[in-house]
């Protein structure tokens, strides 16, 4: 599969990005969610200095991303316990049945 060239706006500039086919659906999803969490803190916190705005964005990010890397390492957590207690109860079972 080629790489095609997807043409993203970040803030008032445009940036040419060599994406595979597969992906580029999903960088043009990012660009656009770039651009509306942007719009939405210089509305929200009346920044306007674009580097100022721009790391804000890029920290807010980060943040909701170690967020949900915390929620799923406790999903699994959980699901390995519930596997644990399974495989105990199935155990216990076949050792009583035995």
């Amino acid at each position: 599969m080629g790489e095609i060239p997807v043409k993203i706006k970040i803030l008032d500039k445009e940036y040419i990005i060599r994406v595979s086919v597969k992906d580029e659906l999903l960088v043009r999803r990012a660009g656009d969610m770039l651009a509306h969490f942007l719009h939405e803190k210089r509305e929200n916190s009346h920044i306007f200095d674009k580097q100022t705005l721009l790391s804000m964005v890029a920290f807010d990010c980060v943040f909701e991303k170690l967020l949900e890397e915390e929620e799923k390492t406790k999903s699994v957590q959980k699901i390995e316990n519930l596997n644990q207690l399974l495989e105990d109860i199935t155990s216990k079972d076949d050792s009583e049945k035995g």
